[in-house]
């Protein structure tokens, strides 16, 4: 109530939407029916942050993985979000050759481009993890949660050293109905969005952000 009272109409209305999605999940929680092998102890959280993950990035990423996982498999959510790092790019890679280079945004200004592709790597077998755990986890009807789900990585910078957004690079995974393993050019990232509303069946239910879906992404 406090931080209300602080915000113009448009951050309130944000953080009024915010604080709904929130009672809806836990409205979720509380009526959940007989729950899935695996999700009998909800309450439990998988892992308690101690500190001394600080400085193992690749842990912290594949605990808060397993994490999303287990919450899109138990039903406790169906979107989930995985922010790698701050505007400022400041983590460090847990292998000892990449983390000689220093923190990421470094490895991007340092006029030494292997080492911004060997963080770039490095972060996509961070997402390839991800992916992996869906691609084994089954869902209610025992499919992969794969099949059901559709995983986008995104990037705010094309050229990451001239501060550039133009060809930002965006992977996606998941999806049976998806056309995969292919590189392709998209007019503009929101019609990505708008792709995934069509995949996932919400087309009109949320925003058209862009100028609608690519249609050969989808099968």
């Amino acid at each position: 109530a406090e931080i209300k009272a602080k915000l113009g109409a448009f951050e309130l209305q944000k953080l009024e939407q915010h604080q709904t999605q929130i009672e809806k999940v836990i409205q979720n929680f509380e009526n959940a029916q007989v729950p899935l092998p695996g999700c009998e102890n909800r309450t439990q959280e998988l892992y308690d942050w101690n500190g001394e993950e600080i400085g193992h990035f690749t842990k912290v990423n594949n605990m808060q993985c397993e994490n999303a996982v287990a919450a899109l498999k138990c039903g406790l959510t169906n979107v989930i979000t995985i922010q790698l790092s701050t505007n400022s790019a400041g983590l460090v890679a847990e292998d000892d050759t990449i983390s000689s280079y220093g923190d990421y945004h470094g490895a991007i200004h340092s006029g030494k481009i292997h080492r911004y592709e060997e963080y770039r790597a490095y972060l996509t077998d961070r997402f390839a993890y991800l992916v992996q755990l869906l691609r084994d986890e089954t869902d209610e009807n025992g499919d992969s949660l794969l099949d059901t789900t559709i995983v986008l990585q995104v990037s705010c910078m094309g050229n990451g050293d001239a501060h550039d957004q133009v060809n930002a690079p965006f992977t996606m995974a998941g999806g049976k109905h998806m056309n995969t393993g292919r590189g392709m050019t998209v007019g503009h990232n929101y019609d990505l969005l708008d792709t995934i509303s069509v995949a996932l069946g919400v087309e009109g239910q949320v925003p058209q952000y862009g100028s609608g879906e690519v249609v050969s992404i989808l099968k």
